[in-house]
């Protein structure tokens, strides 16, 4: 049974978080927060570049993201992935949905600002930013010319 059919009953956040935790990507310790590349501390960590090695629970979040894209109407002309762990799930709804993808760097490839991304964004192009990482809105930044 596919991803798609397996959770159709389901609310696609719903089905996100269930996958998350059916795979073991939700991690806690509240005793000694997770550092990210950031700087931020959380007690919540969700690792989802670990998805990428089981396919069937990568596809089912794949599935789930593209659901509210449709549910809410999301117009946009590029999907855009976080280096790393946001670049997997571009690529997969960017062939689902017949959208270019692009990649925003990284802090280390970043360090001078002289290259935000790898790949062309139109002036003036709608981008769908697919974040690896997310526990505040603190370490996303809106890149606009």
């Amino acid at each position: 049974m596919s991803p798609e059919k397996l959770k159709s009953f389901e609310k696609p956040q719903l089905s996100i978080a269930r996958t998350l935790f059916d795979a073991k990507c939700v991690l806690l310790n509240f005793e000694k927060p997770f550092t990210f590349s950031s700087g931020i501390q959380s007690p919540i960590k969700i690792d989802c570049e670990k998805l990428t090695k089981f396919p069937f629970y990568f596809q089912s979040v794949v599935a789930g993201f593209a659901s509210i894209i449709h549910q809410n109407y999301l117009d946009f002309d590029y999907f855009c992935g976080v280096i790393k762990g946001g670049v997997p799930f571009a690529n997969s709804l960017g062939r689902k949905f017949s959208k270019p993808v692009v990649a925003r760097l990284g802090r280390k490839q970043d360090e001078e600002r002289r290259k935000l991304f790898s790949g062309e964004i139109s002036p003036n192009s709608q981008v769908l930013l697919i974040e690896d990482v997310i526990t505040s809105v603190e370490s996303v930044a809106i890149v606009g010319e």
